[in-house]
């Protein structure tokens, strides 16, 4: 079987939580590619993690092996291709150092990361180890998800109520959004955003232009 390693580099610690949902839509378009997530935020990057978009690219390229590296940037109130510019820009001067540079594509939801991941009630309860749960958790409509103002917090508040525990137990609770992440299975609710849409329309143009899985 062939393979396709791809690497991720974000702007928090959170972003990790991107990998399953890359993984999936990779595999969606090549089911016969067994399809590897490395995280680029990680030690395996010698040099200290630096600010500048640029250095986080070159470090991650440098440092990760693989065939496609995805850049997480929330779109927040500039918007989705105001924030696709900036990546675009900042991978032209990454490059410059590169002999060579594999494909580079934006990840950007409109708001923050934990805005995917409102969606699937089995995984917020396995997410905070309450699979067997039965409190009634409120979810947004898939198709509202990106009108959410305050993504992290409703993940939160929803975490916290699908733990179903009280006081000194609730304050201890660790909040994992990767967890949740890893507990879905199936992504495809996801369409129904702009945003996602316009991630898994580069992903295919991607992969039609690099020629996979023909030439991985």
């Amino acid at each position: 079987m062939a393979e396709l390693q791809f690497a991720l580099v974000g702007e928090g610690n959170n972003d990790e939580a991107l990998l399953p949902i890359i993984a999936w839509s990779l595999r969606q378009q090549l089911p016969s590619v067994d399809v590897i997530g490395i995280w680029a935020n990680s030690r395996r990057i010698p040099t200290r993690q630096p600010h500048a978009l640029a250095e986080r690219i070159f470090n991650s390229i440098t440092g990760v092996p693989c065939h496609i590296l995805f850049v997480h940037r929330d779109a927040d109130n500039a918007g989705r291709a105001v924030r696709a510019g900036e990546i675009a820009q900042a991978v032209t001067q990454a490059s410059a150092r590169l002999s060579a540079c594999p494909p580079v594509m934006p990840v950007n939801p409109v708001r923050e990361t934990e805005a995917w991941l409102l969606f699937d009630e089995d995984a917020l309860r396995s997410g905070v180890g309450n699979v067997h749960g039965r409190i009634q958790l409120t979810l947004p409509r898939p198709n509202r998800i990106e009108s959410i103002a305050d993504p992290k917090g409703f993940l939160r508040d929803l975490l916290k109520t699908a733990s179903e525990l009280r006081g000194r137990h609730l304050d201890r609770l660790v909040i994992d959004p990767i967890s949740v992440a890893n507990s879905i299975s199936d992504f495809s609710p996801l369409r129904q955003l702009p945003a996602f849409q316009a991630f898994e329309d580069d992903v295919r143009q991607v992969i039609r232009n690099q020629g996979w899985p023909e030439r991985l």
